[in-house]
């Protein structure tokens, strides 16, 4: 596992947990035009682990298991981290990846779904801002949502398509994955980020301490708190 980080300018994560509100947004439609669509047989419910050591997630711990699994898909290259953190509630960080195929921007976040006392949604709801919208319950009740939309990623006035993948556990534990472009990733390849079985509030100690160490420079922005 490793990572490359760059001098340029972070962009400023979202607030943790990562929320609808804040990823679709500004639609100028009259009337809802989205797609319901199901989600994929093959996505199986996530095996949560259980950490050696178990350590606080911070925002270079997300952004590390995010790049982690991207390098399981292909090769590239991950910089201009920001996030932050509260121990035990939520943490969050957006990155921009890069590949031969070019750079993109993507934000995830891990929280305790349990603490705004809510149900996970599992139906969609049809939204001027969303042009795609696939949910269900996994066979162990985690609850999966897929939602493609148009959104204003680390507060910038000028609005981006991007596609969410988000899994909430029956441990309570509620991950979102944001891609701010339309591609290259899949819907698959999301799932595969937000179903790793190491997300949670508590990492192994061993992986916090790596992250911490190559996950430069970080930018905390002091959104979670």
């Amino acid at each position: 596992m490793s990572s490359t980080s760059s001098t340029s300018s972070p962009t400023s994560a979202p607030s943790s947990p990562i929320s609808v509100s804040q990823v679709l947004s500004g639609s100028t439609q009259s009337s809802p035009n989205t797609v319901i669509g199901t989600i994929p047989a093959s996505w199986k419910p996530p095996v949560p682990g259980h950490p050696t050591d178990p350590t606080g997630t911070d925002g270079p711990s997300v952004a590390e298991l995010v790049i982690d699994v991207l390098q399981q898909l292909g090769p590239g290259t991950g910089s201009s981290f920001s996030g932050s953190s509260i121990s035990d509630v939520n943490a969050n960080a957006t990155l921009t990846w890069t590949t031969q195929h070019g750079a993109i921007r993507i934000s995830a976040s891990v929280s305790n779904g349990a603490l705004d006392g809510k149900t996970p949604q599992s139906q969609c709801m049809p939204a001027f801002e969303e042009d795609y919208c696939a949910a269900a319950t996994l066979s162990d009740g985690s609850v999966v949502m897929v939602q493609h939309g148009t959104g204003y990623p680390g507060g910038s006035s000028t609005p981006t398509h991007n596609n969410m993948v988000s899994i909430t556990r029956p441990d309570h534990a509620a991950i979102n994955v944001v891609e701010w472009s339309d591609g290259p990733l899949t819907d698959d390849q999301l799932y595969q980020i937000v179903a790793d079985p190491r997300w949670g509030l508590r990492m192994a100690g061993s992986f916090v301490g790596h992250a911490d160490a190559v996950i430069r420079p970080f930018t905390d922005d002091g959104a979670g708190g």
